[in-house]
């Protein structure tokens, strides 16, 4: 099965099952509001599920699925939550909350806690952030694995159409914000996921009526007929009125980036690979009104949401019954099978008292991806494993939605953004597990070292003890300087304490500091601090330095980039291509428009247009971030900028002799890397475009770049300006 638009080439083979559209439908849309207004139109009204039949399954059939499903689904959460407390304390340590003593607590100095874990986080974060969200675009065509075949043109305009959507569409800087950042950091794991939304949602809420004809421009909307008649009957009456209208929440593009809690993506025990799960849930929280609505909309089944309707009803009946009806209280614990797996973590009160639960009838409904073997035209027994979707309630025990994979090929929706590597485990190596310790050391070294300093100032006594006729000592507590009531003042002595060694803090602090440095790679230099073991730190050897110590932080973004970024970039531009072409299949008097999708801004610097077509998005390439340590440092990536720039000046120069048209291209290209290179805000506006350029004088150009690129590595502004030197030249300007 082929398609003119290169459907095989994106993936659609032959051995691939034959998926047929379902009965989604999209409103008309006219050619003449234009190619944004049409494609945006058209691909936010489609769903892509909507065009992968639902898995018909009998009754056996659901029993069997429902059987593993809680099966893989316990032992998932059961993996899941040995973590847990974990990931809780490395949570505590960073806010400051949590101090392990290896001695007795004499409340005789401060609880001292050294915050060494958030220092280290803190930095982490920055640094990490500006150097994955500072590049600009955000990926790159990696042209080693995609090859010389595809024109240069179309690779340009492609990765600013990935990173104008990415950015804008899906919002994935928001998404990840800090608290992304943060789990990437302590906990070593990211998990994302990119998932088909629902195209249309119910919303109900109550509107205001003033007149007839807004009443009348919402008459669709409205519940029922009844509730048409009487605010069409008060507004007659002058009267103001309100109703409940259903309006329908249409998600732009389909497409969702969602950042996954740790502990509602369920994997089983003994996979520690991505690329080996055959069996992933997430947890989602939805209340009964949310899937009520989501069946009115035909997402979910009505059937499946009335038997948990009727589910709840009766746990509740029975709970009411009262623990004296034996018979009420056994059917109670059969049906209570599996509640571990319900919304409240005590499953006993997850449906008694509704005032403790912050939503109305919480429910927990997992969005479980497996492989399952359903009937297609090449395999009719369904004997082969493919990979579905599935929604799973556990109470009441209802399967709400089946559905085969909705893309042309089988490819995972959740992406591990892993940091380290931890022997047999899932999870990456973070800050939390790596500073933990020293953590600890370090504020037990210097809270001893208080303790010690305070009895050591201020000596306590020692007083004659009750039983011996003496008074009740130290009645406000033992500490420094405190004493008790005797009868006389030969009955105490004072306790000589000697000062605490200074070797217990400068030994230990330097010994903590050089450790977490070295497990976390943010070293001194990194944080902008002079070497303890070279004050005076000279320049060529700080800039060596440097250097060395962003080779740490580049394994960390590298690790960010290999475990998902890189697979996040590869799926987002695949189902590009896959919503477009169903919006053009869909719409085909809608032709010439699709054949040119405007899919990202003109502010963004020009190659030869702003479109890229359905055509090109059909094209396999693969991407590759473009994130890096290089832009902590501008004056570091300047320098290396002008280092490559030095190579290309004698091709520059003979182009600017022998082809001035070809040379300015390039000029403005240099010229636009250069602004990106010095981080110069709104350069787009401040580069002249190439008409402005022509018939100039090219070698004044290139003389003009030259001094401009040798100025950026002494950090002094160019000799001259750019008109000046046309000028000189005899150029027009």
């Amino acid at each position: 099965m082929t398609d003119d638009m290169g459907l095989t080439e994106a993936g659609w083979g032959d051995d691939m099952p034959v998926i047929q559209p379902g009965q989604a439908t999209l409103e008309p849309v006219g050619e003449q509001e234009g190619i944004v207004n049409a494609s945006k139109q058209a691909t936010s009204k489609i769903m892509l599920e909507d065009y992968f039949p639902n898995i018909e399954l009998s009754t056996e059939e659901e029993e069997k699925l429902m059987a593993w499903f809680d099966r893989d689904l316990k032992k998932s959460l059961q993996n899941v939550n040995q973590n847990k407390n974990k990931w809780a304390t490395y949570r505590a340590v960073y806010m400051l909350e949590y101090l392990e003593k290896f001695y007795p607590d004499m409340g005789v100095g401060a609880n001292f806690v050294s915050g060494l874990l958030c220092d280290k986080v803190l930095e982490g974060m920055d640094r990490m952030k500006k150097a994955v969200f500072r590049a600009r675009p955000m990926f790159g065509p990696d042209t080693k694995r995609t090859g010389s075949s595809i024109d240069m043109d179309v690779m340009l305009r492609a990765q600013w159409c990935l990173h104008t959507y990415m950015m804008d569409q899906l919002k994935v800087r928001k998404t990840i914000g800090d608290p992304g950042m943060f789990d990437f950091i302590i906990d070593g794991s990211l998990i994302l996921e990119v998932d088909n939304v629902y195209s249309k949602v119910p919303y109900r809420t109550m509107r205001n009526y003033a007149t007839v004809d807004e009443l009348i421009a919402d008459q669709d909307k409205l519940m029922s007929q009844s509730d048409y008649d009487r605010v069409l009957a008060d507004l007659e009456s002058g009267k103001t009125s309100r109703a409940i209208v259903e309006d329908e929440v249409v998600t732009e593009e389909g497409l969702q980036i969602i950042r996954v809690d740790k502990l509602d993506h369920l994997i089983p025990p003994g996979v520690y690979d991505d690329d080996h799960l055959d069996f992933r849930a997430r947890r989602m929280y939805l209340t009964m009104q949310d899937i009520e609505l989501l069946a009115s909309s035909n997402w979910y089944r009505q059937s499946a949401v009335d038997t948990i309707m009727e589910f709840k009803n009766r746990v509740r009946t029975l709970r009411s019954a009262g623990d004296k009806n034996e018979k009420a209280m056994t059917e109670l614990n059969s049906l209570m099978d599996g509640a571990d797996l319900w919304y409240a973590s005590d499953a006993s009160e997850s449906l008694t008292d509704v005032s403790n639960q912050p939503y109305a009838e919480p429910l927990a409904v997992y969005k479980i991806t497996a492989k399952y073997g359903y009937s297609t035209k090449q395999d009719k027994d369904g004997v082969i494993p493919k990979y579905c979707v599935f929604d799973y309630c556990p109470e009441g025990r209802c399967i709400l939605r089946a559905v085969t994979l909705p893309h042309f090929t089988e490819h995972k929706n959740w992406f591990h953004m892993k940091f380290g590597y931890q022997p047999k485990s899932y999870y990456g190596f973070g800050y939390g597990a790596r500073l933990l310790q020293d953590d600890y050391l370090e504020s037990n070294a210097v809270d001893l070292f208080m303790d010690s300093s305070a009895l050591a100032s201020f000596n306590p006594f020692l007083c004659k003890h009750p039983e011996a006729g003496g008074r009740v000592p130290f009645q406000s507590g033992y500490g420094p300087a405190k004493i008790g009531y005797v009868n006389d003042l030969n009955d105490f002595t004072p306790i000589t304490v000697r000062p605490p060694s200074e070797g217990l803090v400068r030994m230990v602090l330097p010994l903590v500091q050089n450790r977490a440095a070295n497990r976390t790679n943010v070293t001194p230099l990194v944080q902008g601090n002079i070497e303890s073991s070279d004050p005076r730190s000279p320049a060529q050897k700080t800039a060596m330095l440097l250097g060395q110590a962003n080779v740490g932080l580049d394994m960390m973004v590298d690790d960010w980039n290999v475990s998902g970024w890189d697979d996040l970039a590869m799926y987002v531009w695949g189902t590009m291509y896959e919503n477009a072409l169903f919006a053009k299949s869909q719409n085909p008097e809608l032709e010439s428009i699709y054949e040119s999708l405007v899919l990202f801004d003109e502010a963004v610097p020009e190659y030869t247009t702003n479109q890229v077509t359905i055509k090109e998005l059909s094209l396999k390439l693969k991407w590759a971030s473009l994130a890096s340590s290089d832009h902590l440092n501008p004056d570091l990536r300047a320098e290396k900028f002008a280092k490559s720039f030095s190579f290309f000046v004698p091709m520059l120069r003979e182009l600017a002799q022998s082809k001035p048209d070809v040379y300015i291209k390039y000029f403005l290209r240099w010229m636009q890397r250069a602004a990106q290179e010095m981080d110069t805000p709104g350069a787009e506006y401040l580069i002249p475009k190439t008409e402005d350029l022509m018939g100039t004088d090219t070698p004044a150009l290139q003389n003009n770049l030259e001094s401009m690129i040798s100025s950026m590595m002494s950090g002094q502004p160019p000799q001259g300006t750019v008109l000046n030197q046309m000028r000189g030249q005899g150029g027009e300007g």
